[in-house]
């Protein structure tokens, strides 16, 4: 009897509803697959960090970074204070702590928004 060199084998893969991309491995090793769906809900919503968890329920598969900007569109922006874009001083910048979105402003913020340089 030979070595069985082809085989078939049935896994799971998730993608996000939101932005279509499929679950890395938390590794940062390329895209993920799990042998079953309860062992990928399993690593995706209680196997990893807070901030790395994707919202999964019956008819929805949102990922960390799509659940963080429905988290945003719910209960606004966290932004962090403005700063003077480094490429550009005339131009002016802020990002959402917690979803990352950044914001641009050609006009000077009042200085009780700007960030303090450190």
């Amino acid at each position: 009897m030979g070595w069985q060199v082809i085989r078939t084998e049935t896994c799971v893969l998730l993608t996000c509803d939101d932005c279509s991309e499929a679950a890395p491995f938390l590794e940062d090793m390329g895209t993920a697959h799990w042998p079953s769906l309860e062992a990928a809900v399993e690593d995706l919503v209680t196997g990893v960090d807070e901030e790395l968890r994707w919202t999964i329920t019956e008819g929805l598969q949102v990922c960390d970074r799509c659940t963080l900007k429905r988290r945003c569109k719910i209960d606004g922006h966290d932004w962090e204070g403005w700063w003077a874009y480094p490429r550009d001083p005339a131009q002016w910048m802020r990002v959402c702590r917690t979803c990352g979105e950044s914001e641009q402003s050609a006009s000077e913020p009042p200085v009780a928004e700007q960030e303090v340089p450190r």
